[in-house]
């Protein structure tokens, strides 16, 4: 899909198939929003929330990704409550200048990037109940069952590695909505990559 890149940002897309989607905004002061979404259980959740959560986050952008980042999310959240088939997400925001970013991270999809200090790459935090014990304990204590590197609704029958993502209805409260957020610097030049 074509849009206007300032000249010192380059973003390289890859055709989506099956349940995965994305979506880009370039926004008017030149900083740019990638989501991606990596949907389970069929297509439906990620392909209605993406456009939904850049459509939010385009309109409400002020200036002030943080804002726009919880608004879009919020859309995204409630217009795939009632969704059997689920996704996990990846959204961040660039600036302009290509030094910051801010990211809503939801789910075991994620974004990395080299860091302004000169360190190794970070990246988004991971959601997946097999790698990170404190998010499947919470998802525990939130009624589910963990087995085998999932986190499983109490009646066993459905099961998820992501303890964050937006539908699963059939997960209930199990299965956290909300994204961690964040905000980094990020070294000039750097690749950002969001998968």
């Amino acid at each position: 899909m074509p849009y206007q890149v300032p000249e010192r940002l380059q973003v390289f897309e890859r055709q989506v198939k099956g349940e995965d989607r994305q979506g880009t905004a370039v926004l008017s002061d030149g900083s740019c929003l990638l989501v991606v979404a990596d949907g389970h259980g069929g297509h439906e959740c990620a392909e209605h929330a993406v456009p939904i959560f850049v459509r939010t986050f385009s309109a409400e952008y002020q200036g002030e990704a943080k804002v726009a980042l919880k608004r879009a999310a919020g859309a995204a959240i409630n217009s795939t409550m009632g969704y059997d088939a689920g996704a996990v997400y990846t959204a961040v925001w660039l600036s302009s200048e290509g030094t910051t970013l801010r990211y809503a991270q939801l789910g075991d999809t994620f974004a990395c990037w080299r860091r302004a200090d000169g360190g190794a790459f970070a990246r988004t935090p991971d959601h997946n109940s097999g790698n990170n014990p404190t998010e499947r304990e919470a998802a525990v204590k939130r009624g589910g069952l963990y087995h085998g590197g999932y986190v499983m609704a109490p009646s066993g029958q459905y099961g998820l590695q992501p303890t964050r993502a937006l539908g699963d209805a059939m997960m209930g409260t199990i299965i956290e909505k909300n994204p961690e957020m964040g905000v980094a610097d990020v070294a000039a030049g750097s690749w950002i990559i969001v998968s």
